[in-house]
């Protein structure tokens, strides 16, 4: 699978913003980079660029923080397949733990089998 089966919960975009402070508390260089390169500003920890229907503004030229496949590039990841239901997994349990609404929950069968790489 090479591209994130999002469901558009924009749950990830209401967050983006709590991973701004402390920046330099972070160890990891590459998490540095990505969040202190990240243009918008937020609102609660809202991105500015997250529309009423959960889209992203700016989806097409998006940074790099809020593209999963170029994150995976840079971490030197080459099994999307894996990464990607790592990912999902990670956003179900964040729709569950928000009481989002249940259709927004990812379909993890969907991972098996498909082998995708960089």
């Amino acid at each position: 699978m090479s591209q994130f089966p999002c469901t558009s919960c924009g749950l990830c975009c209401r967050i983006v913003g709590y991973l701004l402070p402390n920046l330099d508390e972070s160890k990891d260089p590459l998490h540095k980079h990505l969040v202190s390169t990240f243009p918008y500003k937020t609102n609660d920890g809202v991105c500015e660029m997250l529309q009423a229907d959960n889209t992203c503004a700016v989806y097409n030229d998006r940074p790099d923080l809020c593209n999963i496949n170029t994150v995976a590039k840079l971490r030197g990841i080459t099994d999307l397949n894996e990464y990607h239901k790592l990912n999902a997994q990670i956003c179900n349990i964040w729709i569950q733990l928000s009481k989002s609404d249940p259709s927004y929950l990812i379909d993890l069968t969907q991972f098996d089998n498909t082998g995708a790489t960089l």
